[in-house]
């Protein structure tokens, strides 16, 4: 198991269906960056004044 947050790794490991369990804390599953593997699992930060990361831009 790899235990990663939203990064390259992650998108390696989801790439090839390695397992990995990502850490999301200001990403948004809409920005669509979440691993497509079946292979996966998120752990999500859940609602926070500063998600999304880029909201106050």
């Amino acid at each position: 198991m790899n235990y990663v947050n939203d990064s390259a790794p992650l998108h390696l490991a989801s790439a090839t269906n390695a397992p990995v369990t990502a850490f999301f804390c200001s990403t948004v599953k809409e920005f669509g960056f979440y691993p497509l593997s079946d292979n996966s699992r998120v752990i999500d930060a859940g609602e926070m004044d500063c998600r999304p990361w880029n909201a106050r831009l």
